[in-house]
């Protein structure tokens, strides 16, 4: 069954909106600031004052990708919602954590001991959107794919497909020190078993591994270019493609290191032949997001047919006319790599 891209919301430093992360690519204009991103304000102005901030930003990005999507139509128990995170409610679970550790965990806010569980997010999106597929939170994982398979099962219709993690200064400040470029970000996608006016791309498939380790956990980590080939040899074969079929290969990561290797990688199985693009040395790594983000470029420079020039790894084109298929990667903190590969619909 065929999987395709319809709605993207993008909440980042350098835009809160797709449209607007866009411009500023082509345009050049790109300050991607290590701070908590301003929320738009949007639809559920009152219900937010009962939501910490992880569950506001993953309603947003549910809004605003369903916007995008126009998905009206489907039965509310046909569309799904797949969320991912690295930390999830990591500064309400260590403020609620401060009252345990002073002896008074009573004195807490329900609302706050609540918003520690990690899907409690989940539970707002669901409840506010009014959908009522299968529904999950994953840890550190291949969400997309995730939320494909479910489509591709006849399990929904349709899913809402998220990835987030929110600012919080120790934790941003001790990556960045580690030569991890990280920012705070909200990612969602809505994909469904149909196209419609308002498609992206259509995904084809993914493959997973793990290249064993991640600078965060283990210093100095730059994993094998041998592993990093594998599986996106595998992943162009799981596609049924040949490597002159991928226009474009866009990289997992801003981290310098693991950022070498992989393009040893590519241009080792491409032969130099393709072009290289790295969203993550402009936008920021997004930790939960990471692989929402890649995805939801690569969807864009299929629709869009132009790959903004900040993003080239040369700084150039190869001169290609069209852009037909992108090879995506994804990189997490559980050593996890993930390639998929995605289309443009005609």
């Amino acid at each position: 069954m065929s999987v395709y891209i319809n709605g993207i919301s993008m909440l980042t430093p350098v835009g809160a909106e797709l449209q607007e992360l866009w411009e500023h690519l082509h345009q050049g204009d790109v300050q991607s600031p290590v701070q908590a991103v301003k929320i738009p304000p949007f639809r559920y102005g009152k219900v937010l004052r009962r939501m910490d901030r992880f569950s506001t930003m993953a309603l947003y990005g549910a809004f605003k990708a369903v916007e995008d999507a126009a998905i009206e139509g489907y039965d509310p128990f046909d569309v799904g919602t797949v969320f991912n995170s690295i930390y999830g409610p990591l500064s309400t679970t260590l403020n609620f954590g401060q009252f345990v550790i002073n002896g008074q965990p009573e004195l807490a806010s329900p609302t706050m001991f609540s918003g520690t569980v990690n899907n409690a997010c989940l539970g707002h999106v669901c409840i506010h959107l009014g959908v009522k597929g299968p529904s999950t939170m994953l840890l550190c994982s291949n969400y997309i794919g995730y939320s494909a398979e479910l489509i591709q099962r006849g399990k929904a219709k349709a899913v809402i497909a998220g990835g987030l993690d929110e600012y919080y200064q120790a934790l941003f400040d001790e990556f960045i020190q580690l030569g991890y470029p990280v920012g705070e970000h909200a990612v969602t996608l809505v994909m469904a078993n149909e196209s419609n006016e308002h498609t992206y791309c259509e995904w084809i498939c993914s493959l997973e591994g793990n290249l064993g380790g991640h600078p965060y956990i283990t210093p100095l980590f730059q994993g094998e270019r041998s592993r990093i080939e594998s599986i996106m040899r595998g992943v162009i074969q799981k596609a049924e493609l040949n490597f002159d079929d991928i226009d474009g290969v866009i990289t997992a990561t801003g981290h310098l290191d693991i950022y070498s290797t992989e393009v040893d990688a590519i241009r080792g199985l491409f032969n130099n032949q393709v072009r290289i693009i790295n969203p993550k040395k402009r936008v920021r790594d997004a930790l939960g997001a990471n692989e929402g983000m890649n995805v939801g470029i690569g969807a864009t420079i299929l629709k869009q047919q132009k790959i903004p020039e900040l993003l080239l790894d040369q700084g150039e084109d190869l001169g290609v006319a069209s852009i037909s298929v992108l090879l995506v990667n994804h990189y997490d903190v559980s050593g996890g790599f993930t390639s998929c590969v995605i289309k443009a619909v005609s």
